[in-house]
């Protein structure tokens, strides 16, 4: 920067951080910073500052304009991020390299900054990001069809195995309800039986103690007692053949359940609904079994 047609003489920085005040003999182009000659050669004997050279102050200024702001060091917040290891494809500040990087061949970042963006390296890099963006969108596309279709997988699955228990269940409620039918079947028939018997004793009941009554009413009547005595000796024949009828229809049918043999060992082996079959691409897949402990009371 000049005024008035003189140029503006600048300080050196390194000296106004020690508190001196010394006008700058030239410009680092590497450092972007002015400088003294005797900070500058002490400067210089540092291994990664060997290859800095020392500009003159006008042309240092034009280059200042050009010159970017560096990024602070994360790990060294007081230092600029201003060189990289080609070794190892990191950045980082005059510490950092000196620190991790001693053995390697550092370079300054400001010496390939120009023209880096036409570079082919740099073509490069943004095809592969296009590439991976395109890629991870196609992937994303097919994460979130997979997380839809999973449900439906799952809506499917619990609904074939709901359908296969249901259908388990109907054909073992017909199979009971048509088994209780008959018990019931059997149970009316005999009350039916039960009930006739019942009726025929009551009338037996009731036509020996008319029999009783009588003979104690004409317990005084000799003649009357010996009529109805004769008459009822030919009633008491078809009493007593009555009486022998109903002892011996007076019984009824016992059932009890007996389980199928075949069917109760297969529900004591049986150990699984089912398989869970996931399949691969050539179909075959594999078969995942649940083993479920049923608890079956035997006689």
């Amino acid at each position: 920067m000049e005024v008035s047609g003189k140029r503006l003489r600048n300080y050196c920085k390194p000296c106004e951080r020690l508190k001196t005040s010394t006008y700058s003999d030239g410009f680092c182009s590497q450092c972007a910073e002015e400088m003294c000659q005797r900070c500058f050669d002490t400067h210089k004997q540092f291994k990664l500052n060997q290859g800095h050279k020392l500009v003159q102050s006008v042309e240092a200024r034009s280059k200042s304009k050009e010159t970017p702001k560096f990024d602070n060091c994360i790990k060294h917040l007081n230092e600029d991020i201003k060189f990289f290891c080609p070794e190892h494809g990191q950045v980082g500040c005059g510490d950092c390299m000196v620190m991790s990087h001693k053995t390697c061949k550092v370079e300054y970042i400001l010496e390939h900054i120009d023209g880096y963006k036409d570079s082919k390296e740099f073509t490069k890099i943004k095809k592969d990001i296009e590439k991976f963006d395109d890629e991870a969108e196609t992937i994303l596309g097919r994460i979130r069809s997979n997380k839809d279709h999973l449900k439906d997988v799952n809506k499917k699955f619990a609904l074939d195995v709901k359908s296969f228990r249901d259908d388990m269940i109907a054909h073992i409620t017909k199979l009971s309800d048509a088994m209780l039918k008959y018990g019931d079947d059997i149970m009316e028939a005999d009350m039916k039986k039960i009930g006739n018997l019942e009726k025929d004793n009551k009338s037996l009941v009731n036509e020996t103690n008319d029999m009783r009554a009588t003979l104690q009413s004409e317990a005084d009547q000799p003649y009357k007692l010996f009529i109805s005595s004769l008459s009822y000796r030919q009633n008491l024949h078809l009493v007593r053949d009555q009486l022998e009828r109903i002892k011996a229809n007076n019984m009824i049918e016992k059932y009890d359940f007996m389980p199928d043999c075949n069917l109760e060992q297969l529900m004591k082996t049986c150990k699984q609904l089912g398989v869970l079959h996931k399949p691969n691409e050539s179909g075959a897949g594999t078969f995942i079994t649940f083993e479920v402990v049923l608890m079956i009371q035997t006689r």
